[in-house]
């Protein structure tokens, strides 16, 4: 039985449409979001074994390295218990920081 599970993901985004934005407007006014088209991305996980469920953490970076420096980062925590066999019941919560206009 497995009590604690790491996880680590790592890409790269060169070049046009690498990573498009899911909604390119800004309904908030000021800077509008702009794709990068070069960049990486970093996300480490963990999921552990407490009382009838599981608590998971992770924290994601994404590295913007044009000139606009649009970068991102992520903190998340949750915790999914399971009721019975077919039935789980989960809270999660984000905290997500995006520097100058990240999309």
């Amino acid at each position: 039985m497995v009590w604690v599970q790491l996880y680590f993901a790592y890409g790269v985004d060169k070049g046009f449409n690498s990573a498009p934005l899911g909604n390119a407007n800004n309904p908030y006014g000021g800077v509008k979001p702009t794709p990068s088209t070069d960049g990486g991305d970093a996300m480490l996980g963990l999921s552990a074994r407490l009382g009838r469920g599981r608590l998971t953490f992770s924290v994601m970076h994404k590295g913007d390295k044009t000139g606009l420096n649009q970068d991102a980062s992520s903190q998340g925590i949750g915790y999914l218990c399971s009721l019975s066999k077919r039935n789980d019941l989960g809270a999660a919560d984000t905290h997500i920081r995006n520097k100058n206009g990240a999309g």
